[in-house]
C-alpha cells in the first residue's frame, strides 16, 4: 500500500510498485490531453512506463483544455 498526494489529495494506493501508466489506468484517466508532474518535475509521454511513483510522491494529473 502507498501513500500519495495525488492533485492536492491524500490518496492511498494499493500497490508496491507504480508507473505513470499504472496509475493513470488505476485512476481511469481519459482524458485526451494531460500533463503529468511528479515532485514538481513534467513527466513526457514517452516516460510514462518508465516513470516510478514512490511513496510520499506529490504527484499531479493536469487535463489540458482548449477553448475559443
Amino acid at each position: 500500500m502507498m501513500q500519495i498526494k495525488l492533485n492536492n489529495r491524500d490518496e492511498k494506493i494499493n500497490a508496491n510498485y507504480l508507473t505513470v501508466r499504472d496509475l493513470l489506468e488505476k485512476k481511469k484517466y481519459t482524458f485526451p490531453y494531460f500533463i503529468v508532474k511528479i515532485n514538481g518535475k513534467l513527466i513526457k509521454k514517452e516516460e510514462y512506463d518508465k516513470a516510478v511513483i514512490n511513496d510520499g510522491d506529490d504527484v499531479k494529473v493536469l487535463h489540458m483544455m482548449a477553448g475559443g
